[in-house]
């Protein structure tokens, strides 16, 4: 038996749209909690993106299944296994985002500054975590999401600031009203 390369027999779009992936994927990515759970939904997206990646030139028939958009979908109404998925959501933004339309789906989704915000809110959840992703990692994928996509940068900033900004709000007002209740009593 000759194997050929997925090029070689009209590229792996074809495979994809025959075998009906996209339509797979996304009962999983929809259906989770109930029928598959989240091993099988980060399993999911490292499929979509293994596939932007490996090929391409499957992108448009991808982006035509709405695919993308279920998982962005996914990510913005924070309804994913999100301990799980962190940096699974990371690879499928910057494979989404490789071309044009993708990034442009991106950016108007808001996805970015809600994956980074899913990281300060975890809504209770009937489904343990299969595991929490280490901080650290997860920022160095968004690092390199960014780095990919210059244009998401200043949303990645942006959200990152405000989870900041809302953990330092408490430190700042004790050390801010300490000061200066030892500057009224030194007077």
């Amino acid at each position: 038996a000759v194997i050929r390369s997925p090029s070689a027999a009209g590229g792996l779009s074809a495979i994809v749209v025959e075998h009906k992936l996209p339509e797979c994927l996304q009962a999983i990515l929809t259906e989770w909690r109930v029928r598959f759970g989240q091993s099988l939904y980060v399993c999911a997206l490292s499929v979509l993106s293994g596939v932007l990646q490996a090929e391409p030139s499957s992108h448009a028939t991808i982006l035509a299944t709405g695919l993308p958009e279920c998982v962005l979908k996914r990510i913005v109404a924070g309804d994913n296994p999100i301990g799980a998925a962190l940096s699974a959501h990371c690879s499928a933004l910057n494979a989404i985002a490789i071309h044009n339309d993708g990034l442009e789906m991106v950016q108007e989704s808001h996805a970015v500054p809600a994956l980074i915000q899913s990281m300060r809110y975890r809504p209770r959840s009937t489904v343990p975590p299969v595991h929490t992703p280490n901080p650290s990692s997860v920022g160095k994928l968004m690092l390199e999401l960014c780095r990919h996509h210059p244009t998401l940068y200043k949303e990645a900033v942006v959200a990152v600031l405000d989870i900041v900004k809302g953990i330092s709000g408490g430190v700042g007002s004790a050390s801010s009203s300490s000061s200066s209740s030892s500057s009224s009593s030194s007077s």
